[in-house]
């Protein structure tokens, strides 16, 4: 069989006139050249692209790449061809506002925190105004007279084991007082941390995690927390060799909401003896009813040492008995509860008896309600 040529190979029918060389120069090829040039206008602006010779695109589409490529020398024909450089940013805004970044999945941090988040510390709260300051103001205002008087110390604050419910420290100029605490969590990070309830002496309140506010407290230069009152050497709290601390005396104030109790509270005061932390001993205070079945805050506190104390506890009642308050609540289950360790005292008034039991002299005095403590001594 003879062997075909090369005409029988390829056909005679040249549809497209993909065979066809056009052999003139540029410079006589005008028409073409503008036709061509109408058509990749054309193209560009409904594609955005040129056209593309690549196998399984549009013959239609390889035919004008075929013409394009041979007239490419013509300047506006290969510009057409050429990626158009973008006009670059004018701001910020436009390339964060720029719609192939919208839906970019780059940006969605399901498992990476930013930077800033780790730089910051875990939830420091917001000051806002205190709805029931005047609860708290006594508290504030017995703390600024025991400091004046020396009974009480501003010292450096040093540990954030410090804080606790019921303690008094100075941040930013302004004493803070711990008035509740939130349950004991573990944070990212493993540390045991908890919500506090902070209230200041201006009339404002924060709710800081507790790691929070002792950071607030080390990074203030005058950071200080203030101590609990002193009342001479036997209650002090260095003893001597051989004393046993045998528990605590506490003054406590009522933080309690209920209109009828809230009426008398600046003028009433429990007072206790305890031989655990005083401040632990308020932390439940609003599921005792012999706290009113409200919040507390001590006042005062004396540490004993060879004291018996249900003894010293029964004579501190018997004395302020003409003062006693006769209260009356339901506990939790609806029972009538007349808690009797309520008094119409003040702070002055149990430092001064505290006083005459160290020196023996409280055997000659009396409680008056109207004249306070009398001394038949001086009569």
């Amino acid at each position: 069989m003879p062997r075909p040529s090369l005409d029988e190979v390829l056909g005679s029918d040249d549809e497209f006139g993909l065979l066809e060389v056009d052999v003139r120069p540029a410079a006589t090829a005008g028409g073409e050249t503008a036709q061509v040039l109408v058509e990749l206008e054309r193209f560009v602006g409904n594609t955005g692209r040129p056209p593309s010779s690549e196998p399984g695109t549009p013959i239609a589409e390889r035919i004008l790449a075929t013409k394009a490529k041979r007239l490419s020398g013509n300047p506006a024909i290969g510009a057409l061809l050429l990626p158009k450089e973008p006009e670059p940013p004018a701001s910020i805004d436009d390339i964060l506002g720029d719609e192939l970044l919208e839906d970019d999945p780059i940006f969605d941090l399901t498992h990476v925190k930013p930077r800033e988040v780790h730089d910051q510390p875990d939830y420091i709260g917001s000051r806002k105004p205190c709805d029931d300051f005047e609860r708290f103001r006594p508290l504030f205002e017995a703390v600024a007279a025991d400091l004046g008087a020396g009974r009480r110390e501003a010292r450096k604050f040093a540990r954030e084991q410090e804080i606790d419910v019921g303690q008094f420290f100075i941040q930013k100029g302004m004493i803070a007082y711990v008035a509740e605490a939130g349950e004991v969590f573990q944070d990212r990070l493993g540390n045991r941390n908890r919500r506090l309830r902070v209230i200041y002496d201006n009339g404002t309140e924060s709710d800081p995690l507790l790691r929070s506010f002792a950071s607030l407290l080390y990074n203030d230069e005058n950071g200080r927390r203030i101590t609990d009152p002193v009342a001479g050497p036997l209650f002090a709290p260095e003893p001597d060799e051989g004393d046993v601390q045998t528990g605590h005396i506490y003054v406590a104030r009522t933080l309690s909401k209920d209109e009828h109790i809230a009426r008398h509270a600046p003028r009433m005061l429990k007072i206790g003896v305890t031989g655990g932390d005083v401040h632990r001993r308020v932390v439940d205070a609003i599921n005792d009813p012999t706290f009113l079945l409200a919040p507390a805050a001590i006042v005062t506190s004396f540490t004993l040492y060879n004291v018996n104390r249900t003894r010293l506890e029964n004579l501190l009642h018997r004395f302020f008995d003409p003062v006693r308050a006769d209260i009356e609540i339901k506990d939790r289950f609806g029972r009538l509860v007349r808690p009797r360790e309520w008094f119409f005292a003040t702070p002055d008034h149990v430092t001064e008896v505290v006083r005459r039991i160290q020196d023996g002299s409280i055997t000659r005095c009396y409680f008056d309600p109207k004249s306070g403590i009398v001394d038949t001594a001086n009569q």
